[in-house]
């Protein structure tokens, strides 16, 4: 299956996991709050050709600040809004151009 996993940590780090989701992968916003995290990984990327890329929002609905999260190998990206968090994502395909 075509999906895209993204793990939650109360850390700032990406260390302290929390729970897992897989949100759309078509770009749709994903909502998704969980208390006390502060930051977000991809954890696993089943599109092997192309890749995986996800926009995180502060705000729910895919609102307020965004951190653009590109990802070629499971791991090796983290992203952190110490004190919030992130409430919403999209995430896609990413071609590498």
């Amino acid at each position: 299956a075509n999906n895209i996993k993204v793990n939650y940590y109360s850390d700032t780090n990406c260390q302290n996991y929390q729970t897992s989701v897989f949100p759309f992968v078509n770009g749709a916003c994903y909502d998704y709050d969980w208390t006390g995290q502060q930051s977000v990984g991809i954890a696993e990327c089943n599109f092997q050709v192309w890749g995986c890329r996800c926009h995180f929002y502060a705000g729910a609905g895919c609102t307020g600040s965004i951190d653009v999260f590109k990802k070629y190998r499971v791991g090796s990206y983290c992203t952190a809004n110490p004190g919030g968090g992130y409430k919403s994502m999209r995430c896609s395909l990413y071609a590498d151009e």
